[in-house]
């Protein structure tokens, strides 16, 4: 979005987040389970990222293959 964080309709613990620097940008990290959801701003758009069953560093390639 380029007006505002999606509205999402659920949200995961803070407790499970953590705020990771990929590429000079920092996004926050949301693990549950098999499941990562991400938010972060990038070229004044919101993401809102959710990725079921894939690895940590799938994760990161394809966060990386967005910010560039």
């Amino acid at each position: 979005s380029d007006k505002n964080k999606p509205i999402r309709d659920y949200y995961f613990s803070d407790e499970n987040a953590a705020i990771s620097i990929i590429k000079d940008k920092s996004l926050m990290i949301y693990s549950y389970e098999k499941t990562f959801f991400v938010e972060f701003q990038h070229n004044n758009y919101y993401f809102d990222i959710e990725a079921n069953n894939i690895s940590q560093d799938e994760l990161i390639d394809l966060l990386g293959s967005i910010i560039n």
